[in-house]
């Protein structure tokens, strides 16, 4: 099985084909990003996706999936779902949901 490092890398080189994809860092992690709007972070080795509606639930329902905390001080961001390296089978699907849902937002 590959690395969280591998898999992070292999989906942010597929997602990079994208129009207006890009990478940067927020909150100090790497991020990709569309239309400037960051869609995905990957931070310690775990992966974390901007969802809404249904796709958010089916995401926090994943075995210990959680709301994003970037800062650890109990601010979770209530968009952002952390899925840990133990569910990296479910990165691919929910970074493609993530993109679909950011690319609507208007661009920044």
């Amino acid at each position: 099985m590959p690395s969280s490092d591998d898999l992070y890398e292999r989906i942010t080189a597929r997602l990079g084909q994208y129009p207006l994809v890009t990478r940067r860092k927020i909150f100090g992690v790497p991020a990709v990003c569309v239309h400037g709007n960051s869609f995905l972070a990957y931070h310690q080795g775990e992966m974390a996706f901007k969802l809404r509606g249904e796709d958010h639930a089916r995401a926090l329902a994943v075995p210990d999936a959680r709301l994003w905390d970037p800062s650890g001080a109990g601010r979770p961001m209530r968009e952002w779902v952390h899925l840990p390296a133990s569910q990296s089978d479910h990165w691919d699907d929910f970074a493609d949901l993530a993109y679909e849902y950011v690319a609507t937002l208007p661009p920044k």
